[in-house]
């Protein structure tokens, strides 16, 4: 992850990760169709040809670009943080002899193409009654084998516990029950012990004893101090004090053991609202950003621009669509890299998000899900120069969102997503000016009826490229060599 500039805004690159997630993607167009009864008029707006022009290079490259996180908590037994909601006993990860499991979860993750994982690793199976960190288990087993993948396409793991082992946890709450109805994960109760005899420990077996090369970064907690987790009793001391001592702690150990921010950087935040984290953290005269490598912020928060806001779950292609159309415009604003909720999952728990997953040696393709996502990652070149492809003259509400892309190897590529339900939309792609001014573009589709689909050739000419976008549609352009 890049320093991206002045100390006076930040010097740590951005991670958007976590809620982008796909939802079951099954259910029927009535969902979307009622949203927009609240307000029909805004869909009028939209004219029948929209011209986009290519905008001023982003300061910000593409840096890890689209990914997926990796559950590992899965079939570790329990529940997640004491919530009785979240049980952990389903397994759906082949057992390690399970040869044909592995290859179909190989072929998944090729044809996938995803800059990086985010390996949710469970904690207390690594804890033993003295605190000392555990080798050797069936989920570092697994790392061993995303490792190597990552080798082989060049890619990036971020390693990520989610939240505190119990051994280091402050006392809990009397009466707190294991399962209960509420989300109960401890603070480190001393944040020293923590880093120094769980997370140093954990990381040197990773960098040294592995030598698992493309784990670059970890981040200690998900969503801390936001719905249980990450708590201090009564909030003394504060936690979110507290939390930042824990990241001084960690970076302090790591350097001990020689390891360096250059080998595994920290991540921090990982939180849904950065900008209140940011302001409790200045009121309390402290700051995170000098132990840390990466912010990482959630996106729970998606609605189309037409749209009232979300009230009840929503799961329909009308989601999707959502995660498109921030991912494209986050990408034009500076964010670099993103992931999606997640990987794999038994469907049963947290929501309906599996992209892939495995059964019998067969590689289970979720419908929407991996052919959306699949067509993104694979239109985001790495290192990519970004850009943005946007109308002079914007209406208030635009249903056509894109943004070109080219890598160091002058690979180019163009995704556009036309949010609108239901007309079909012309648009004329202005090229970026280095562009030549003629080419052959690789077309691909995905929307209600294609599924990350060939569509043929198009041609640009004189620095232009038409397409048509069909509703609800995102389309992939790469320049053939």
């Amino acid at each position: 992850m890049k320093q991206t500039g002045s100390k006076t805004t930040t010097r740590r690159g951005f991670i958007k990760s976590g809620t982008l997630a796909s939802g079951s993607l099954l259910a029927a167009p009535s969902l979307y169709k009622n949203d927009l009864s609240a307000n029909p008029d805004c869909l009028k707006s939209e004219p029948e040809k929209v011209v986009l022009l290519s905008g001023k290079v982003n300061k910000h490259n593409i840096d890890l670009g689209l990914g997926f996180n990796w559950f590992e908590h899965l079939g570790s037994g329990g529940h997640y943080a004491r919530w009785i909601q979240y049980p952990l006993t389903e397994s759906i990860y082949p057992d390690l002899d399970d040869e044909p499991g592995w290859k179909a979860i190989e072929k998944g993750l090729d044809e996938l193409d995803p800059g990086w994982i985010r390996f949710g690793m469970p904690p207390d199976p690594h804890v033993d009654s003295e605190g000392k960190f555990i080798k050797g288990t069936v989920h570092f087993k697994h790392l061993e084998w995303l490792n190597r993948w990552a080798v082989r396409k060049n890619r990036i793991i971020l390693l990520d516990m989610f939240l505190m082992p119990r051994h280091y946890e402050f006392p809990l709450s009397e009466g707190t029950e294991d399962p209960g109805n509420t989300i109960v994960n401890m603070a480190a109760e001393n944040n020293r012990d923590y880093a120094r005899n769980f997370v140093a420990p954990m990381i040197e077996y990773v960098v040294k004893e592995l030598k698992l090369e493309t784990v670059k970064y970890f981040n200690p907690i998900n969503e801390p101090m936001e719905y249980g987790v990450y708590q201090t009793p009564d909030n003394l001391p504060p936690a979110m004090v507290h939390y930042v001592e824990m990241y001084s702690e960690i970076r302090e150990a790591l350097d001990k053991v020689r390891i360096d921010r250059k080998r595994i950087g920290l991540v921090g935040l990982d939180c849904g609202n950065p900008g209140k984290f940011t302001l409790e953290q200045h009121a309390l005269g402290i700051d995170i950003d000098p132990h840390i490598d990466a912010y990482s912020v959630h996106h729970y928060n998606l609605r189309l621009d037409y749209l009232p806001p979300i009230t009840t779950p929503d799961c329909g292609r009308n989601y999707f669509l959502k995660g498109l159309n921030v991912i494209i415009r986050a990408i034009n604003t500076g964010i670099t890299s993103f992931c999606i909720w997640s990987l794999m999952n038994p469907n049963t728990v947290d929501g309906h998000w599996a992209v892939m997953g495995e059964n019998e040696g067969e590689l289970i393709r979720y419908k929407y899900p991996f052919a959306v996502y699949g067509l993104m990652a694979n239109h985001i070149p790495h290192s990519a120069i970004v850009y943005p492809l946007q109308q002079a003259a914007a209406p208030e509400i635009s249903h056509i969102h894109a943004t070109a892309l080219e890598n160091p190897r002058h690979e180019k590529a163009i995704m556009v997503v036309n949010d609108h339900p239901a007309k079909h939309i012309e648009v004329e792609l202005n090229l970026p000016k280095n562009w030549a001014r003629t080419g052959k573009f690789d077309q691909t589709l995905a929307d209600q009826n294609h599924l990350n689909e060939s569509m043929g050739s198009l041609f640009s000419n004189d620095g232009k490229l038409r397409v048509t976008c069909p509703p609800f549609s995102l389309i992939g352009l790469k320049l053939s060599n």
